[in-house]
């Protein structure tokens, strides 16, 4: 999907003032548009266009990343994956070039938000957010939000990393289920470190199955939201199916990787 066929109205130029690694190949970027103004109409779990023009390398994007901090933030963060699956670069894509260029006092440009990845925080139906990798960023804001609009709403989140030092946004996402008392949390490593425990890093070793779905939520009836690669998000779909989850109770999220 081009630009064009999106229909940006318009590209507003966001200073980074903070930026922070994550995890291994993972940065956090603390935006501030430079006219002061919040982005207008951002909801939990949509994502934005990113594009820049650096002296060194031109310019380049746009490339789509979600938004990983609640609206109402302030700063404007985007948490980005800059290293593949295998632990290489390519340093032609957009995160590789936000990585190398994008240091405190850089500009770059964004688009107005974009996705339909976001629910009625006020519901009372019990919520299954299931993510993998970097596509936690997308998931944070929709815990956040639940945390503040309906903290009492019947959680289970189920989420999936190589192991402990390819999980960004631990700390915070251990933060805000502390904030939902009907909320629960299982973690997946596919491949754990030596140091890793089982019961303190992570839940259970392996992807996600619809064994292990049925398992740590046992609830068909609820809502799903698939957050993560393509393959994974058609291999979640289907293991819900198998269980009886029907297809309209199953949504996946909708920015191009």
């Amino acid at each position: 999907m081009t630009t064009t066929e999106l229909k940006i109205s318009s590209w507003r130029t966001y200073e980074c003032v903070n930026r922070v690694e994550e995890c291994a190949g993972v940065d956090s970027y603390y935006l501030l548009a430079k006219d002061g103004k919040p982005m207008e109409g951002l909801l939990p779990g949509q994502y934005v266009y990113v594009k820049a023009n650096f002296p060194s390398t031109g310019e380049f994007g746009p490339a789509s990343f979600p938004v990983s901090s609640a609206p109402d933030a302030g700063l404007l963060r985007l948490t980005v994956k800059y290293v593949s699956g295998r632990n290489q670069v390519d340093e032609t894509s957009t995160e590789a070039r936000l990585h190398r260029l994008l240091k405190v006092g850089e500009t770059i440009e964004l688009s107005e938000p974009f996705g339909e990845f976001t629910f009625n925080f006020k519901e009372e139906h019990p919520v299954v957010i299931i993510a993998a990798g970097i596509c936690i960023a997308g998931v944070v804001p929709l815990l956040s939000a639940l945390s503040t609009e309906n903290p009492l709403r019947e959680l289970h989140f189920l989420y999936s990393a190589a192991n402990s030092a390819r999980y960004p946004l631990k700390s915070e996402v251990d933060s805000i289920m502390k904030g939902l008392p009907h909320g629960a949390k299982a973690v997946f490593f596919t491949s754990p470190l030596e140091g890793d425990v089982i019961g303190r890093d992570y839940d259970a070793q392996g992807r996600i199955s619809a064994e292990r779905i049925r398992f740590f939520c046992q609830d068909p009836d609820a809502d799903f939201w698939l957050a993560g690669p393509k393959e994974f998000m058609e291999s979640v779909k289907a293991a819900l199916l198998e269980i009886g989850v029907i297809e309209p109770r199953i949504h996946c999220e909708d920015y191009k990787h």
